[in-house]
This record gives structure tokens, sequence and C-alpha cells, in this order.
């Protein structure tokens, strides 16, 4: 407790005496309060790497390790979403379409429905209910076929390399698959009824594609701690939630990922034909036909896509966008590689040399991911300088301090509050923060501090960080 305090004290005293200073003699001793700030004690066991410009005056501002390597986490979904923005540009749809192998005549399609995922990640349940009102509006009432998921727009490999195994079946680690729906997850809503010693445990998507097999122990000497685990059954996705309960609560609530979203997908939309009154005989219809008919489609922007990504951190929406940059040469069985080429490719355009870094995914899940706080400033940096229609676009993509997103609980207070739009990124061991600063003189700059900490220590590291974006804003 003695040493928290301490370190709050060095903090707060840091942040005084960087705005005296600011008032005395300007911007030029912004260098020697950072390097202050980001000398701590508390740093002795971590490392801090640093890169901070002014892009009002074209000048760097600090650096202090901004060469050497570290891992990036969710910072990685900064370099995705300026390759996407870059070579797709930010109005491109991605799609999810609905075709057909058969004929309609007078309602009744004598073929089958072949639902073509296109690696839209942000295809929600409404969306299946669009594409229904389309099939509905093109007077189909019958279909003497089956409907047939389409997923060969990506290989089968369902994670990126160096993700957890055991991260599943959290939300954070979705099984990637170009037919996505429900962001490839579920919430799972457990209570517990102490009048009648009952479980009521219920998915939020409301579907008959799910069991909930209940395993749960209510043991009143213990704190409430569930596990879940899926399994695959019969066209079915079978759910275990196991642990111990504490009957002193009423209520837990947890995201896990869907197994195969693809089986989900088709369940759904046969659930909804139904509801809608399209009768599916669901026998597989052998037709002659070699090229496919258009019956509906949905999809999202990139820029949509890009923030959501960037506001919440989604991985799949990074993952599925990294494989769609190279979606318009390679029209099937792409590979997580064939897209970070692409980002390698934006590396070399900034004047990098990619070679000295590791890309393994885009979303930075992967603990293979190794950047440098230069290179995450330098994007920042290019996109300000040469992509005048993109930048706001990255921008506002990113969480707004103290207002939405990642940072909605930072910097809520302080000249910092709405000042800063940066991107998070945190994994085991790692905490960091880039994006862009606004400062009170009306000066831009773009920052990126990656951090490789004690996992214990993660409250520290936002401190610093959110100290540094105080200085920033209050210059």
């Amino acid at each position: 407790m003695h040493c928290k305090k301490q370190f709050l004290v060095i903090l707060v005293c840091s942040l005084t005496l960087s705005v005296s200073t600011y008032a005395q003699k300007g911007e030029q001793r912004i260098a020697a309060t950072l390097d202050s700030l980001t000398s701590l004690p508390f740093l002795d066991s971590s490392i801090i790497a640093v890169d901070i410009y002014n892009l009002t005056a074209h000048q760097p501002v600090f650096t202090r390790n901004n060469k050497f390597p570290m891992r990036s986490a969710s910072n990685m979904k900064i370099l995705t979403s300026a390759a996407a923005l870059h070579y797709l540009g930010d109005e491109l749809s991605i799609s999810t379409k609905i075709l057909t192998d058969g004929k309609v005549k007078k309602g009744v399609l004598n073929g089958n429905l072949i639902v073509r995922g296109g690696g839209d990640p942000l295809c929600a349940l409404s969306d299946v209910d669009s594409l229904v009102a389309q099939l509905k509006g093109a007077g189909i009432h019958t279909v003497n076929g089956r409907i047939i998921p389409d997923v060969s727009l990506f290989d089968t490999v369902r994670w990126s390399k160096g993700w957890m195994w055991d991260d599943d079946p959290n939300a954070d680690a979705p099984f990637i698959t170009p037919l996505s729906i429900n962001r490839n997850a579920v919430s799972i809503e457990v209570r517990y009824d102490n009048d009648t010693k009952s479980f009521d445990i219920s998915v939020n998507s409301e579907s008959k594609f799910f069991r909930i097999v209940n395993e749960i122990i209510v043991d009143s000497s213990s704190s409430t701690n569930l596990a879940y685990v899926h399994e695959w059954t019969r066209g079915k996705e079978k759910i275990f939630v196991k642990g111990l309960w504490n009957p002193s609560d009423t209520l837990s609530r947890e995201s896990i990922s869907i197994l195969r979203p693809e089986e989900f997908f088709v369940f759904t939309l046969k659930e909804k034909c139904k509801e809608a009154g399209i009768h599916l005989r669901n026998q597989y219809i052998k037709t002659k036909k070699e090229k496919s008919l258009y019956l509906a489609k949905i999809g999202h922007s990139v820029s949509e896509i890009i923030r959501v990504m960037n506001k919440v951190s989604d991985n799949l929406c990074a993952e599925l966008l990294s494989r769609q940059l190279c979606a318009s040469k390679i029209l099937s069985g792409i590979t997580a590689e064939d897209g970070l080429k692409y980002i390698d490719s934006l590396i070399y355009l900034i004047g990098y040399n990619f070679q000295n870094y590791r890309i393994a995914d885009g979303s930075g899940a992967s603990h293979y991911n190794i950047i440098t706080a230069e290179l995450v400033s330098g994007i920042l940096k290019y996109f300000y300088n040469n992509e005048p229609k993109n930048c706001p676009l990255l921008k506002n993509s990113f969480p707004q301090s103290g207002v939405d997103g990642t940072l909605r609980g930072r910097m809520t207070s302080g000249k910092a509050c709405k000042r800063i739009f940066a991107k998070t990124g945190t994994i085991s061991g790692v905490s960091c923060l880039s994006g862009y600063a606004t400062g009170l003189s009306g000066n831009e700059y773009s920052f990126s501090i990656l951090m490789q900490i004690n996992p214990k220590d993660l409250k520290r590291a936002h401190q610093i960080q959110d100290a540094i974006c105080e200085i920033l804003a209050s210059n």
C-alpha cells in the first residue's frame, strides 16, 4: 500500500511540474518532464517505449526506447486499420450474399440457397431478418432444396498464429470464418433463485441451436467461479456450465465464442425463414446450372468495421478485415499470411523495413507480434500528412478519452478528457496506448506508448499512459 501511495505522489508531482513548466517556458520543456515521468522507479521492472511527435510543428517531441522491439497487443489494430483504409477505402462494403443454383418460378425455388460468406464481422441476427425479407420480396414462398453455407473465401484455420488454445471459449478468441454472425459469440446469463434453490441459464440468441448443460455445484464456503466448455453434437452446440456457485450471488454473465458460427448462421436462417412463412424442403437439389443467381445481400462498410474494431477492440473485426485486404486478388482459400502481406507493404510504403518486425495476426491477440513505438507513431504521422481523407476516419475510430470505447473510464477529468483519441492494447504482461492528442494550444500530436509489465501492475501502467496524455493535452 505504501509503495502505491508513493507512486501516486510522484505521479501527481510530475503532472504539477509539467503544467507549471508549460506556463513558464512552453513546449520545449515537455521532453524533460516526460523523461522524469518515464524514469519512475516503478519502471525499473518494466520496459516502456515511447515516441511522441508534434504534427503541427513537424518535429519530434520525445522518444525513449522507440526502436525497441515490443509486443503490440491490440495496437496491432492500428496497422490493420491503416492498411484497410489505404488499400480498400472506407466505403467498400463487405457482404454476405444468398445465391441459388436453381430457378424461381411462381414463388417456388427449385434449387438450393447458397449462403456465401464474404468476411463481414458485423453481420447480426437482425441482418438475417433483412436477408429473409429480401427473399420474401422476391416472391419466394417455397424452396425445394437445402441451405448450403459457402465458406470457401478463407482457409480452414480457425485461429491466427500465436493465439492461446486455453482462451477458448472466451469471446475475445472467436473462431474465424467468412460466414460470421453475432460476432461469433453469445452471452450466457446464469441466475440463481434462493427461494427455489434452482438455476435459470439462458443464451441471449434465444435459439434452439444451443443446448445448455448445468453442472454447477452450490457451495456457500466458496466464491462463485464458473467455467464454460462447448462441444459439437448432432448439428447443434452443447454448452457445459461448470464450477462453484456461492448462493449469496444471484446473477452471472459471460460471453463465449460459438464453436461453428457458419452452422449457427444456417440454423438461424432456417428459423427466420420458417417464421416468415418460407417453406424449406431441406432436400439437396442437384441442378445443371453452372452460374449462381443472386437473391439477397447484406453488408457493412470498411469504415463501420474499423470503428467497431477500434472502439471496443474487437478481435474478429481485425482478423476478418486483415484477410479482406487481398480478397480482390485471391478469390478463395485466403490465409492470414495473404492479408498480412499488405500490412508489410504499408510498412514499406511509409519508409520502414517490414523485415524488422513480426506481424502474426491482424488483431494483436498473438504474443508473436513484434513492433516498435517508432513504427506505430510513423503510421499515425503518415496518415496525418499524406492521407487527409482517411486520417479523420482513423482518428475517430479510436476510443475518445473519458467518452467511449475502452477509454470511457480513463481520463474522465483534467486537460486530457476528450482531447485524446487512442487505441488501447492489453494482453498478459503488455499494456499499450497509441493515437492522437490535441493540446490546449491547438497543437496536434501523434504518440505511441508500448509497455511490457508485470500483469499485476496494469493499473500503474494506465496511470503513466494517462499522465503522458495529460502532459500533451496541457501544452
